[in-house]
């Protein structure tokens, strides 16, 4: 879906991606939710947030994406969620 819509933004355009990382199992009840899974095909299933921080990374960068603001959110062992913004380049894919 993001080549999709990168293919329709105008050269110099702007995306806002918010991308949540937490696993959303009920705290009182983790068995109520499986633990979402780590997935190989980044498209394969839009459901799940299977790919992480780096993972999002390399898509951005495969779009010929410059970084306009990044914001990540951790705690002491994980990144949570990536707010970012990205610029497409002139003549990028």
């Amino acid at each position: 879906m993001i080549n999709s819509l990168w293919e329709i933004l105008a050269p110099n355009g702007l995306m806002h991606h918010v991308i949540d990382f937490r696993d959303h199992r009920h705290y009182y009840d983790p068995d109520r939710y499986p633990a979402l899974p780590i997935i190989g095909d980044p498209w394969s299933d839009p459901n799940t947030n299977g790919i992480r921080y780096d993972g999002w990374i390399e898509i951005f960068n495969n779009l010929d994406a410059e970084i306009v603001d990044e914001q990540v959110v951790k705690n002491s062992n994980d990144i949570l969620s990536l707010e970012i913004i990205l610029r497409k380049k002139s003549g990028g894919k």
